[in-house]
């Protein structure tokens, strides 16, 4: 009985540490490629005003 009462408990519990695993997995997905072309535009962004003081110093 107890057993039993356990082994439920467990594989629900289970079953929610494989959810949050594959929603981990799915936002990593969606996180990473976003953070990549952020990082990209930023740094393009930090390239561009770096050219805009060389500019206005000239």
């Amino acid at each position: 009985m107890v057993f039993a009462f356990t082994f439920k408990v467990w594989e629900r519990k289970r079953g929610r540490v494989l959810m949050i695993i594959s929603l981990e997995m799915s936002v990593k997905k969606l996180v990473k490629p976003t953070v990549q072309t952020f990082l990209w535009r930023g740094s393009l962004f930090m390239i561009a005003s770096r050219r805009g003081e060389y500019s206005m110093e000239r």
